[in-house]
């Protein structure tokens, strides 16, 4: 046997390891409120740690984290609890241990959160009529207080977040399409004499948005992972909503774009009738370059060509 294999050998024993001694942690730690539900172990690392999925009978799912951070395990929570007094719907921390299990000599911290019984924006049956719920989730992040959170201090006005959104362009300047950089070029132009960007209030955004983030039931959205949570543009954000979370479906982006405005305060909407054009030019820019696909960088590039077009 060569060193590659007993190597890969050696690892997959660590990784049985560890899964058993997880088990056995989440088998005598969790709350009793919540013995006697069915466990199944999600087989990926989540963020810093592992994660465990309990599912009750009725459908009700926690998530069980193990984190080898516990500094990051307890500011993530600390954000969910700031999230949760400015009504965004988060995941709640039934039972949390930030210490280090010493005794297990693992040196992970545990949390177990409540979850909502919902399903991913992508699999819903009709994302047309779920597209309100998740505007009101967006919505309630967008207008929450940023004093609330525990990172509040990172921005401190709109001349801040106009000048990150000029970094950000200046950024996607080298960009290998040609038909990028002629876009690219405009709107460096138009930036330079001030008619791109406005001064814009900062905002407390998901950041990282996509639908494994989002799960919507019957009831409402809720964020499921606040990890990336900070204050940004939100115009900016809502361009992520439009070609991450809805992806290619026009109906539902617009239906979700129907409730955003009839939701939002009067100054947020007004900010996101100013300014949501050109952060989506901004967005479409940065994501032609780093996505994967090819087939979704020829979209976003011809779809970037169109905007600044008819701008």
């Amino acid at each position: 046997m060569n060193d590659d294999a007993l190597h890969a050998g050696r690892n997959l024993e660590q990784r049985v390891a560890r899964t058993d001694a997880f088990t056995r942690l989440v088998e005598r730690t969790v709350p009793i409120a919540i013995r006697g539900e069915r466990f199944s172990l999600e087989p990926t690392r989540f963020g810093h740690g592992f994660v465990y999925v309990l599912i009750r009978a009725d459908g009700l799912r926690h998530i069980a984290r193990f984190d080898d951070d516990r500094h990051h395990l307890a500011a993530r929570i600390a954000v969910a609890d700031a999230l949760r007094t400015q009504n965004v719907a988060t995941p709640k921390t039934l039972f949390a241990r930030t210490g280090f299990f010493d005794r297990l000599r693992l040196g992970f911290a545990l949390a177990i959160d409540a979850f909502c019984s919902g399903v991913a924006v992508t699999r819903l049956d009709d994302p047309v009529l779920a597209a309100p719920r998740v505007a009101a989730l967006f919505v309630a992040l967008h207008d929450a207080d940023p004093r609330a959170l525990p990172n509040s201090t990172e921005m401190s006005d709109g001349d801040a977040l106009r000048a990150r959104s000029s970094k950000r362009l200046r950024i996607e300047l080298e960009h290998d399409d040609p038909l990028v950089r002629r876009s690219l070029h405009a709107l460096r132009e138009r930036d330079d004499a001030g008619t791109l960007f406005t001064a814009e209030v900062p905002r407390v955004c998901l950041w990282d948005v996509g639908p494994k983030n989002v799960l919507v039931d019957a009831q409402c959205a809720t964020a499921i992972d606040v990890e990336d949570v900070r204050l940004d543009s939100a115009a900016y954000e809502l361009a992520r909503v439009r070609h991450h979370l809805f992806d290619r479906n026009v109906p539902a982006f617009e239906a979700f774009s129907s409730a955003y405005r009839s939701l939002a305060s009067t100054p947020l909407r007004a900010e996101i009738d100013t300014t949501s054009r050109a952060h989506e030019m901004l967005f479409l820019a940065r994501h032609a370059r780093i996505t994967k696909w090819p087939g979704q960088a020829k979209r976003f590039a011809r779809r970037l060509e169109e905007l600044v077009a008819t701008s």
